[in-house]
Order: C-alpha cells, then structure tokens, then sequence
C-alpha cells in the first residue's frame, strides 16, 4: 500500500527488484517510509538537508513542516516533492527534468544555486571520488551502494564541518553520468 502509487509503479517498471524489496515490508515499514520528512533545517546554521535537488525555479522554501501531517497533494502543490528528484534542471527555465532528458546545456543543479535557501547538503547524486562542494551546496553521496562509501557531514555548534565515512559494498554499478 503506498501514498504515491505512480512512483511506486514507476520506480517497479524500471526496477523489477523494488517490487521483491516491498514485499518484504511490514506496513510498519511501509508507513515508517511513507512519513519521512522530505528536508530538514538546521537550526541556526542556514542550512537545509533534502535527499536530491532544489529545482532553479523555485521561488520560496517552506520554513519547517510537519511532513507527518502533510498529504503526498500537498507536498507536490509545494514543489517539496522535487526535492527528492532534482538532479538536472531545464537551462531555459530552471524546471527539474527527468534524468534521460536532459541536454548537454541543462546543468547540474548545484553548479548554477544561488544558495536562496540556505547551505544546501544533499545525497542522490553519487560522487564515486569523495565528498563534492559547490558553492552554496554540498554532495555527500560518495556512492555506498556502488562499491564507494558511506558519508556523513557533521556540522560543529561553530558551524566547522567535517565529513565521517565508512566503506559501502557493490550492490549496484554505477551510472553513467555527466558530472
């Protein structure tokens, strides 16, 4: 049972392994998932955690949310839900675009942030040689579940960050990419 059963029906027709994953989980589980906060703020840092990417036509960021209480129609009216696809956005208008269509000319969204919302950190992109900085945003995927490793960003009460990681295992090859 999902919230968003186009996702699931997507993800499962370019993925038949999720279908197999989902049925190993509890509803529990499933509602556990279906909860999850989409991005978080932390406090007193002008910094904001989200899965992927802040899409260039983004015009405001909510200022917290109760991601418990929000349905999947209000996170999409919000444009919340971008944030956890964002990887390229459109050069012309600054829209999200699914991953086989972007050009050559449509960036990576991080490269052209203005930082409008705060420091951003991010995952879903997986940079297999380390940690990535970009201006006003910074990478922390460095690809666990394609061999690379797992990282965390820790952030000090004076703002210093430093990165923790650990080695991942090869669960899937990377993808071709171009950044």
């Amino acid at each position: 049972m999902s919230i968003r059963p186009g996702v699931a029906h997507d993800q499962a027709k370019n993925d038949g392994e999720l279908v197999e994953i989902t049925k190993l989980l509890s509803s529990k589980d499933v509602e556990f998932l279906e909860s999850s906060v989409t991005f978080y703020k932390i406090p007193g840092h002008n910094t904001v955690i989200i899965h992927a990417g802040i899409p260039g036509n983004m015009k405001s960021f909510p200022q917290n949310i109760d991601e418990s209480q929000m349905s999947s129609n209000q996170r999409k009216k919000l444009g919340l839900d971008r944030l956890q696809r964002t990887r390229y956005i459109s050069a012309k208008t600054g829209s999200p675009l699914h991953f086989r269509d972007q050009t050559p000319i449509d960036p990576f969204w991080a490269d052209v942030y203005d930082g409008r919302f705060g420091h951003v950190i991010f995952g879903h992109q997986p940079f297999m040689t380390g940690v990535r900085e970009f201006a006003h945003a910074t990478g922390i995927d460095t690809g666990a579940v394609h061999g690379g490793a797992l990282t965390a960003m820790i952030i000090e009460p004076s703002g210093e960050r430093s990165f923790a990681s650990v080695p991942g295992r090869l669960m899937a090859e990377p993808f071709q990419n171009k950044i």
